[in-house]
């Protein structure tokens, strides 16, 4: 039996562990190749998401991302770009949802995250995002043109006006800046000053093409605030420029405000039938025809166009007046007694509602604007603006039986309690 030299085994020995090593640092140079690999793909993946966003298509950026996610559920980067990928192919409430769970790291997130509110109608909500956007971009027009639409809708008029103007001195968004700045000064009460930004608008656009609002929707709102200026020609003009670019029954009905005004009486007329063509239940419309016809002295005419519009007298003052001055014009005293009764009784409730209007416009910030403004949206139907609004305000008042009220029916999305029980005097 042949013994081995002496050194030979310990050789071997150290072949052996040199050869480990050697397979050992080849199996983690392969297994690094493999994670970057992986790695590599991932990020692809990514990149081609963000890239379909900025070239628009969320679509198709979602279904990358959510391919990606299958995978890797809890990737933190991929989780927000599938929130602003939702945000972006109007799924709201699934990127609200999103975005409360992973935040927002950029100021895509924090817009897009802002931009889901908005599509949901929570103009409060979104209203801090877009603040923080501004913060981190003071010139991002997009978000300066959202945020004073979201104070507007809120009744932050004068905050509303301020951003509007800042945006109409932003290069390439005059008009556009100045369409909101004219809105906001409207809802002011500032109507000379609306006018002149309107026509400030009209000059640099005279087509009206190419704004966030339609033609005839600028040039309406135009001469509606014309026409509280008294300037009915000019109005009759804006107005029939409105129509010429689309005829909608609302601006035959202000066409016929604003003929009646320069005692066009027979032109007036003719532009409220227009409005009746197009919208023949148009409770204004019957309202200014009555009130012609019994201007002129024909009760049958009158009689005819309030006619349509008895079971809405039960609840509206200016019908339940013409029903009483008709009456008058009649000699009918039990009728007059029955609707002076009827139209003493609205008056008080739409006067309560005009204070309460004047209080929303003049203090804004204020508990019981607020409380008005939670009962409008709601009386509109946005239930969740209301909702956000209403909830704090019920904690801060307790004892306040309307408010509570007020918050059990927006909660219940049942009937709301009438405004005028709101206590205009804690105003």
């Amino acid at each position: 039996m042949s013994v081995p030299a002496a050194g030979v085994l310990p050789d071997r020995r150290r072949r052996s562990r040199w050869r480990w090593v050697a397979w050992s640092a080849f199996a983690l140079v392969v297994a690094g190749i493999v994670v970057a690999l992986v790695l590599a793909w991932q990020e692809r993946m990514l990149r081609a998401a963000r890239r379909e966003l900025e070239q628009g298509d969320p679509r198709r950026a979602l279904a990358l991302v959510s391919y990606f996610l299958d995978t890797h559920p809890d990737h933190g980067e991929a989780r927000a770009l599938k929130a602003r990928a939702l945000s972006q192919t109007g799924r709201a409430a699934e990127a609200v949802a999103l975005y409360e769970q992973v935040g927002a790291a950029t100021v895509d997130d924090v817009h897009a995250w802002a931009r889901a509110y908005l599509h949901m109608e929570s103009w409060s909500r979104a209203l801090p995002l877009l603040a923080q956007v501004l913060r981190m971009e003071p010139d991002n027009a997009d978000a300066l043109h959202e945020i004073t639409g979201c104070r507007i809708r809120l009744g932050l008029l004068q905050e509303a006006a301020e951003s509007a103007q800042q945006l109409s001195e932003m290069p390439g968004q005059e008009a556009r800046g100045l369409v909101l700045l004219a809105a906001s000064q409207s809802d002011l009460g500032r109507a000379g000053d609306a006018a002149q930004t309107y026509q400030r608008v009209i000059e640099l656009v005279p087509d009206g093409q190419g704004l966030q609002i339609p033609p005839e929707e600028l040039f309406t709102q135009y001469g509606i605030v014309l026409l509280s200026q008294g300037q009915a020609d000019a109005a009759v003009a804006m107005f029939e420029k409105s129509l010429a670019a689309r005829p909608t029954p609302e601006t035959y009905y202000y066409l016929g405000n604003a003929h009646a005004q320069a005692a066009n009486t027979e032109a007036a007329e003719r532009a409220w039938k227009k409005s009746l063509e197009l919208d023949p239940a148009g409770v204004p419309v019957h309202e200014a025809l009555a009130d012609s016809a019994i201007q002129r002295g024909d009760l049958k005419a009158a009689s005819e166009w309030l006619a349509p519009l008895e079971r809405i007298a039960q609840s509206r003052y200016k019908t339940a007046y013409l029903f009483q001055r008709l009456a008058m014009k009649r000699n009918d005293e039990a009728e007059v007694q029955r609707w002076r009764k009827k139209a003493d009784e609205l008056r008080q409730g739409e006067q309560h509602r005009q204070r309460v209007v004047e209080i929303m416009r003049l203090l804004p910030h204020s508990f019981w604007a607020n409380v008005a403004r939670a009962h409008q949206f709601a009386s509109q139907g946005n239930w969740q603006q209301a909702s956000d609004m209403i909830e704090e305000l019920a904690r801060d008042a307790p004892q306040d039986v309307f408010v509570q009220d007020l918050a059990a029916a927006i909660r219940k999305r049942g009937p709301l309690p009438p405004l005028e029980r709101l206590p205009i005097k804690s105003l």
